[in-house]
């Protein structure tokens, strides 16, 4: 072969190699580039589903708090109700022992 193209064949050949490693660095890159957008997607989507969490809480807070605010009220009416009936009973059993 002539040395020129021999020299022209040659430098191709080291161009398309470096060229080559090139494209496998490349896809090296993107790969690793795929896997952490795909993990930043997940961290994303847990943290909306926590965000998602947290404001349906926030939002049922005073209906919960309306509630909690009424059995208590009631607790206290049966306390109360539980008392006089005690004093009720505490009066019979006296009348009774006389």
């Amino acid at each position: 072969m002539n040395p020129f193209a021999q020299n022209q064949y040659d430098r191709i050949k080291e161009e398309i190699k470096k060229l080559s490693a090139d494209f496998d660095e490349y896809e090296n890159r993107l790969e690793r580039a795929e896997k952490e957008k795909e993990l930043k997607i997940q961290e994303c989507w847990i943290a909306t589903n926590k965000a998602n969490a947290l404001r349906e809480t926030l939002e049922s807070m005073p209906q919960l708090k309306t509630e909690n605010k009424q059995l208590r009220k009631k607790n206290a009416e049966a306390l109360a109700h539980a008392r006089s009936m005690l004093v009720y009973a505490k009066t019979i059993s006296g009348a009774i022992d006389l």
